[in-house]
Parts: C-alpha cells; structure tokens; sequence
C-alpha cells in the first residue's frame, strides 16, 4: 500500500506534521506513469517458444533439456540418494577403523629414550616411585591373605579409590596420579598371570615377592603426559601406539623411557633387479642375473674401440 506522504512527494506536494496519513491503492495515476518508463520484453518468454538454438545465427549454441520426472520425486531420489552415500561414508570408516586395530603389529622390541629430569622432576618421581610400590606391596598382602578378591574390581575398591586413602588416613597417595597406581596394581595382576602360566607349563611354583627400594636393582612407572616436559637425549615419540614404562636405574641413577616397538623386517632386494657385470676383452662387458639371464655389451668391438681410442 502506499501512503498518502509518499503520492504527495511523487506529486511534488509538501507534507506537514499534522497531515493525515490515509491509505490510496498501490495502483493509481501515478503508478502507471511510473511503470509506462520501465522495460519490458515485448515477447512471452515461456517454454514452448524456446527454440533448440538460443542464437541461430551465431557460432555458438546453447541446447536445452528438461526432465519428465517431477521436481518433487527428483527431490525425494536426491534425499535418498545422500543418506545412502552418508551411510555408506559412515560404514568405510568403521572399517577402516577396524582394520588400522587389526593390523597393529605385535611389539618386539623395546627403544629407550634417555631422559635428564631436573631436581624438582627427580622429588616428584621419586614420590611416585615410593606410592607404587606402596600400592604393590598392599595389593599382594591383600590378595595372599585372601582379604580382596584378586581381580581388579575389589583392588581398586580397597587401595586405589579415594574414599579407601581417606579411610586409611594416607592421604599422601594421592599426591600420585591414579594412572601410576593403576598401573603398579596391574603389575600384580600380571605377575600372577604370568605365575600360573609357568606352573601350568613347567610345574614349578613361582613366588610373588614384595618390592622393595633398597633390594631393586631398577624401578618403573606409566606416566607419559608428565614426561614430555623433560629434556631428552633424542626427541620422544609423538604418539604411544603400547604401554610404555619409566625405568630408573638405581645403580646407575639414570632415567630411561622404554618404548616397546614392532620389529621391522626389511626385505632384501628383489632377484629380478640384480646383475653382476663381467669386463672383458672380446666382449666389452657382459652381465649375468640370478634368473639364468646373460647380457653381452660390446662382443667383438675391442677393435673398433681401440680405433677410437688412437683418434688425435
């Protein structure tokens, strides 16, 4: 709708405050003054005056095609089509993400990294040293005298979890990050894995024994985060693909990271790619391979080359 302030401005009249604003049709007189200057096609531009050439005359064309299918069902294919495509996206993943699990090579070898921590990292390792192995021995003189069960439920229950320090009044171990006495925890569990497998092999019993700093020769924790900080002897892995350890050596006073890797079996080069070659006389040089294959360069030129070598 236009307004009567804005027919007056078209008409050249002035408005006033108090001039009452009544509403006119949009279209008027001056409506279609105002449309009679505009541009318009003087054909109708509908679909069946489309010709197959746009320009007849020209070099170039422009050729158009219409599908008989309705807009509405090509939507509905289209819809269809993308959340087929974003399922079959989503199941290559998963697959691909399944295999890169499947195909991690068994570790076989251990790298050690050197590690030069400073006084204050020393205090702290030395601290979460000590709760590991107090973790340790608290877990296996639980378990020997069948206090807790022995599986990692019950150890957690009973020595890892903060309301168990609370209530033994320690609260000085948790001062020691949970992973670390998770860890030495786990290290029962797996000595007495490892206990049962030998006396299920070789009959022999095997004695699980408390840790202790002074008889240790080297000590261990799992602790990666807190290692990046320290200064090593080579850059450190960016990535831990297996669980990796600490090792202090006590009779040393070194600190090593110790990272178990796959072994890499290089294969020698291929017996299709090898030749020896032979110098001669009568023949320039002559090349055997491991297939039974000879190869003769050269036989019979030694004149020839002689020749050219006498050239001025």
């Amino acid at each position: 709708m236009e307004t009567a302030s804005g027919m007056g401005k078209l008409n050249g009249e002035q408005n006033t405050p108090n001039m009452k604003i009544v509403p006119k049709p949009f279209w008027n007189e001056d409506s279609a003054r105002i449309s009679r200057t505009l541009w318009l096609p003087s054909l109708n531009l509908i679909e069946r005056e489309w010709t197959g050439e746009l320009v007849t005359e020209g070099w170039g064309t422009c050729k158009r095609s219409a599908s008989d299918q309705p807009i509405t069902d090509c939507l509905s294919a289209s819809t269809a089509e993308c959340a087929t495509v974003d399922k079959k996206e989503r199941a290559a993943k998963r697959r691909k993400r399944e295999e890169e699990q499947t195909e991690k090579q068994q570790a076989e070898k251990v790298r050690r990294f050197r590690l030069y921590p400073t006084t204050e990292q020393k205090a702290i390792l030395r601290n979460w040293f000590g709760t590991a192995r107090w973790t340790y021995n608290r877990c296996l003189d639980a378990v020997e005298k069948k206090e807790v069960a022995k599986n990692k439920k019950d150890l957690r229950a009973a020595f890892l979890n903060k309301d168990a320090i609370d209530n033994m009044g320690k609260p000085w171990v948790l001062e020691t990050p949970y992973d670390i006495r998770n860890a030495a925890m786990q290290d029962l569990l797996n000595a007495y894995d490892s206990a049962h497998a030998r006396y299920t092999n070789d009959k022999k019993v095997f004695k699980i024994k408390h840790r202790s700093r002074r008889k240790s020769r080297q000590e261990s924790i799992g602790k990666y985060a807190f290692l990046r900080k320290m200064k090593s002897a080579e850059p450190l892995p960016h990535d831990l693909n297996y669980d990796s350890r600490l090792v202090y050596q006590r009779t040393t006073g070194h600190y090593y990271l110790c990272v178990p890797m796959p072994l890499r079996v290089h294969d020698g080069p291929s017996s299709g790619r090898l030749i020896s070659l032979d110098p001669g006389v009568r023949t320039f040089l002559t090349g055997y391979s491991p297939d039974g294959e000879a190869i003769e360069l050269g036989k019979n030129d030694i004149g020839h080359i002689y020749r050219l070598s006498n050239i001025p």
